[in-house]
């Protein structure tokens, strides 16, 4: 599986966190410090509908599945595929 990054946008461009991808291929959820978590992080991804390019999935507190004392964690709903390349 290729890496996927979780994205913010800022005044400054765009930052982006690799996600924990170990965990993300045993577990298929996404495992996210709780000093990383901030509003307006979001992971792009294609939908399956043919006629949109790629949409944004925002990791917002609602999402969040469990926590722990050091992470978040939330469901990954998704097809490695219909992730956006990126070039780091």
């Amino acid at each position: 599986m290729k890496p996927i990054y979780i994205r913010k946008e800022t005044n400054n461009g765009i930052r982006k966190i690799m996600a924990d991808m170990p965990y993300l291929v045993t577990y298929k959820k996404i495992r996210l410090p709780k000093w990383q978590w901030e509003e307006g992080l979001y992971v792009p991804y294609k939908p399956e509908r043919t006629n949109v390019d790629f949409e944004k999935y925002f990791l917002q507190k609602d999402k969040i599945i469990n926590e722990d004392e050091h992470h978040y964690f939330f469901n990954f709903p998704f097809k490695a595929e219909q992730f956006e390349p990126v070039a780091v």
